[in-house]
């Protein structure tokens, strides 16, 4: 049950948080674990389409930015994954990071904090934008080669919009995506509050990312 005071920290209009929120739970895990989450758009928007590509870029796969980063480079994480994930009415953008033993959810923020902040002033590139796109496609091919698949798709778009027909134009939403576009978009939402949760093992909440207030 919220409280007032929980309430005052949230725009109603949007879900947003007004100021970062920083959480911590402790729980029957074996490794630290940070999520990071934004509010975003809803699905089938053009702004939905550019989050996507843009949540590929910094955390989808071995050769992104965040894996690249944590994983191979500095060697401090088991994993580190990016994402938009949208609903009827909005979305959330986020970023989960496990630790290796031995790290920190400190030295994850970090990392995110700083990967983040280049990929917002120096934007995506056209590879990365490309990579995005061929992704999808082959993704939606394959999510339509069987009937559970296809009647799945077709459910889906008959729920958000109406019209079962627009599994055959899902890429449509694609269409001249841009670096700057994808830039302009992760801006609007990613320079905004988010909320940053720290799952740590129990009796172990001095591995969370600690509130500077």
């Amino acid at each position: 049950e919220s409280t007032a005071g929980e309430l005052s920290s949230i725009d109603l209009l949007t879900c947003q948080p007004r100021a970062r929120q920083i959480l911590v739970a402790e729980d029957k895990v074996q490794l630290p674990r940070l999520y990071r989450t934004w509010h975003s758009p809803a699905a089938n928007t053009r702004e939905d389409a550019a989050l996507t590509v843009f949540g590929d870029a910094l955390g989808s796969g071995k050769n992104s930015r965040l894996y690249k980063a944590l994983v191979y480079d500095k060697q401090i994480a088991q994993s580190a994954n990016a994402f938009q994930s949208a609903s009827e009415i909005g979305g959330t953008f986020g970023i989960i990071v496990t630790a290796k033993p031995g790290h920190t959810l400190a030295e994850m923020n970090a990392v995110v904090d700083s990967i983040l902040q280049d990929v917002l002033t120096n934007g995506v590139t056209a590879t990365e934008v490309e990579k995005s796109l061929t992704g999808m496609e082959a993704g939606i091919i394959n999510s339509l080669s069987t009937v559970l698949g296809k009647a799945t798709n077709l459910a889906n778009y008959y729920s958000f919009t109406g019209d079962p027909g627009g599994i055959n134009t899902q890429m449509d939403l694609y269409k001249g995506m841009t670096p700057a576009e994808v830039l302009t978009v992760a801006k609007k939402y990613l320079t905004k509050p988010d909320v940053v949760l720290s799952m740590v093992p129990l009796g172990k909440s001095e591995l969370a990312v600690q509130n500077s207030h």
